[in-house]
């Protein structure tokens, strides 16, 4: 077709005006206004924008499930559903301070973030898996002394530390 095709096609048939209706004319009283008015009109404007946000803002809701925001018709969100039970996928990460650099191999803090750990591990409806860097410790330990840590010389020492548990709630 060649593109003058429509243009022409357009010009010989008759073109019928339908009567405007009623939201046409308002917007036409509308732009007509804006038109002798452009400031009042931005103003405006602006001003229903920020009365309308601010109706909305006790609506929003923070959720740091981040799995939820995906549809359960998914397969993506139907794996995490799955895996839930097993591992969790919403972890928390708590820093135990030392007290000094070099501090974390010492006897008595480990003694401190196993104790947090048994702790931890204690509240089995609540939380499924607890790692602390005094199992990572103890299990290089381990390799490096083989089998037995008591036959030689520990890298880390014994801790002395009464198994205390702590509140966590």
């Amino acid at each position: 077709m060649n593109r003058s095709f429509v243009p022409a096609l357009a010009s010989i048939l008759p073109l019928r005006f339908t009567r405007r209706i009623a939201h046409q004319r308002w917007l036409d009283r509308a732009a007509r206004h804006a038109g002798h008015h452009p400031g009042g009109a931005v103003f405006g404007t602006t001003a229903v924008f920020a009365v309308l946000t601010m109706a909305f803002i006790p609506l929003i809701e923070v959720n740091d499930e981040w799995s939820k925001y995906v549809s359960p018709r998914f397969e993506f969100r139907q794996a995490v559903e799955a895996v839930k039970p097993f591992s969790g996928t919403e972890p928390m990460e708590f820093v135990i301070d030392a007290g000094a650099p070099g501090q974390a191999t010492d006897a008595e803090f480990r003694g401190i973030v196993d104790d947090f750990t048994h702790c931890l591990r204690a509240q089995d409806t609540v939380v499924t898996h607890a790692f602390a860097i005094s199992d990572i410790l103890k299990r290089l330990n381990r390799n490096l002394n083989g089998e037995e840590p008591d036959s030689r010389p520990s890298l880390l020492g014994k801790s002395s530390r009464p198994s205390t548990c702590w509140s966590v709630s």
